[in-house]
């Protein structure tokens, strides 16, 4: 026991002082405050995707707060404002806390046996086959432990047959915002730029903890901080010394990257050989129109080129990107003004691209894309044979279909939602759910994906099981579980006993499927398309 809180409770009711509906509060009731010894028990942040290591207060198996805990990733001793404040979501009464099948309308609870053999009957597909299903497509969040994603995908491709596995949050993004680690400025070499420029993110809203370093740079080095956006009345405008105010991101570095070429002014390694397909793009980008360049971004050559100068002249320079507002065509700009001024990869200087949530990284080391299976690696050949080692089966689909054509795929017979509300966060998709003839969702809570669910199953709190996250910085840190389940549920059981009714072996403690999912990474450092101009 390291501290002591303290609570109040109701002489009438038991609750907490806050939330007493009787109102029997008095004085002498005031005056009963309980001692209660509490523990610091580790985790890691579920909100934010920096992977900030922290210490959950936990009492009685309630939780009482978060503080922050110095680690490889925090060695600030920082802490972001969604878990400081939010902790009490792991307190929620409303829980999801059994399997339930819509009947008539209406959800009714069933056993986990019941729900399995439901599940089976809509997906099992005839035995000794080896094709993509094309009816049945599965969504996993960016929220989910690598070990949650990696039995999902390995149930969904050598039990039911389907490679349609993806997020979300690939949308109009792609896997070039997966990258090299060596490529992604880590968060401590922050402090040592020169200067910093924020391209689209609401670092304050999103990142605050990066925010806080970035400001504290700006006071206390002197270090300017410019931020362009699309948003000419955005708040975070008065936390910088520069706003440049553009019309369109991509147009605006692409203006750039003409001008650096046209004017031959890019120079260092990537050009000279270390970055692929150098002399195509050089190519393409000169038949560009400057002037149309220049409109289509909504500012003039003279801030074009005086931040390409700025590029040139300054070494320690860090571009900041936010996956949620930044496309996949002007990160591929960025990334080439990075090759373009021998930025990417050195110490205090490039890119630091923050994904959106916990385990965005995740999505990719584990395999929830068509195409690519854990480690991320594309599945064929080798690799392939592998899976069928590992997974003891002769028989996995070498089909494959891209984001857009599973979200286009109005005919889909069965989806499977794990953790997404995929209706508030992408109400484009309503259309696609209602006409399924099978929905199942896996949710902590009822939400508007419940609402259109057949069949819906209960999810556990990260630290009611731990695992492991891959931080935005390619950081793969386990926790272990901190906080018992107050129901009988274990999503990691679950899933294994889920892979074994489609006959397929399962390891159901996170500590084996780490170990098995690791026997599929690529020995020694991915090197294929490390440095390429697109």
């Amino acid at each position: 026991m390291e501290g002591e809180l303290l609570e109040s409770r109701c002489d009438a009711c038991g609750l907490c002082i806050d939330t007493c509906p009787t109102g029997a509060l008095t004085e002498n009731f005031k005056s009963k405050i309980l001692p209660l010894p509490y523990e610091k028990l580790p985790a890691i942040d579920p909100f934010g995707s920096e992977g900030f290591e922290v210490d959950l207060l936990m009492y009685k198996n309630k939780v009482y707060g978060a503080t922050s805990r110095e680690g490889i990733v925090n060695q600030y001793g920082l802490i972001n404002r969604e878990i400081k404040f939010g902790y009490n979501i792991f307190n929620r009464k409303d829980r999801i806390t059994q399997p339930l099948l819509r009947e008539n309308g209406v959800l009714k609870p069933i056993t986990k046996e019941e729900a399995i053999e439901i599940i089976h009957t809509k997906t099992a597909t005839p035995p000794h086959t080896s094709h993509l299903s094309p009816l049945t497509s599965m969504f996993v969040s960016p929220e989910l432990t690598n070990e949650s994603m990696y039995m999902i995908q390995k149930w969904a491709r050598a039990g039911v047959k389907t490679n349609a596995i993806t997020s979300t949050s690939h949308i109009n993004k792609g896997i070039v915002f997966n990258l090299n680690k060596n490529d992604n400025l880590p968060l401590h070499e922050l402090e040592g730029a020169k200067r910093v420029y924020i391209m689209g993110a609401n670092l304050a809203q999103d990142h605050p903890v990066v925010s806080h370093i970035v400001q504290n740079m700006r006071f206390k080095n002197q270090i300017p901080v410019t931020y362009i956006t699309q948003e000419p009345h955005c708040f975070y405008t008065h936390r910088a010394d520069e706003t440049i105010t553009v019309n369109n991101y991509h147009a605006f570095v692409r203006a750039i990257n003409y001008y650096l070429l046209k004017n031959e002014k890019a120079f260092g390694i990537f050009i000279d050989g270390l970055a692929v397909n150098f002399n195509e793009y050089k190519e393409a980008i000169l038949l560009e129109n400057y002037q149309q360049l220049l409109e289509e971004s909504g500012v003039d050559a003279v801030i074009v080129e005086k931040i390409a100068q700025e590029w040139i002249e300054v070494p320690e320079a860090v571009v900041i990107v936010s996956e949620k507002t930044i496309d996949q065509p002007a990160f591929c700009e960025v990334k080439n003004s990075m090759y373009l001024t021998e930025k990417q990869g050195k110490m205090h200087s490039g890119i630091m691209t923050l994904k959106t949530a916990c385990n965005s990284q995740g999505l990719f080391d584990m395999g929830i894309l068509p195409e690519y299976g854990p480690g991320f690696r594309k599945i064929e050949g080798d690799y392939l044979e592998l899976l069928k080692k590992v997974w003891k089966t002769d028989n996995l689909p070498v089909q494959f279909q891209s984001l857009e054509d599973i979200l286009a795929q109005k005919g889909t017979e069965n989806i499977f939602i794990f953790g997404e509300n995929l209706p508030v966060e992408h109400p484009e998709m309503v259309a696609l759910l209602k006409s399924a003839s099978f929905v199942c969702v896996q949710s902590l809570f009822e939400n508007d994906a419940t609402t259109l669910a057949d069949l819906v199953l209960p999810m556990n709190f990260a630290v009611e099981i731990g695992g492991s996250y891959t931080t935005t910085f390619k950081v793969a840190q386990t926790f272990k579980a901190t906080k018992n389940c107050e129901f009988d549920w274990n999503d990691y059981q679950f899933y294994t006993q889920l892979q074994e009714a489609f006959g397929i072996t399962g390891v159901p403690q996170p500590e084996e499927i780490f170990l098995e999912m690791i026997s599929l990474l690529q020995s020694g450092c991915r090197s294929h398309g490390r440095h390429r101009f697109e």
